[in-house]
């Protein structure tokens, strides 16, 4: 049986997929929640968010590399943006 999460729990965790999400770890929300609800598919999808987060980051990491620093012009609205949407959608109990 899954148990549904608070809103008190809600913020909780999508304040911590924000923080958590701009030191390089954005999926650790999801998996908090999924230990919450009880509901495994919820966490192995923390660690898949996670996984292609890394890759994402190291993507445009190479292309600002490559591009001698130019790439930073998308990196740093992606750094930035992604956590904050993945943290407000946790927050609404989705």
């Amino acid at each position: 049986m899954t148990t549904r999460m608070t809103e008190s729990t809600c913020l909780l965790v999508g304040i911590v997929e924000i923080v958590v999400g701009w030191f390089g770890f954005l999926g650790v929300g999801h998996i908090l929640a999924g230990i919450v609800e009880e509901r495994h598919g919820r966490v192995i999808n923390g660690f898949l968010f996670m996984v292609c987060w890394w890759i994402v980051i190291g993507v445009l990491a190479a292309i600002t590399a490559v591009s001698a620093g130019l790439g930073i012009i998308c990196t740093g609205p992606v750094w930035l943006i992604v956590p904050l949407i993945s943290g407000i959608s946790l927050m609404k109990g989705k």
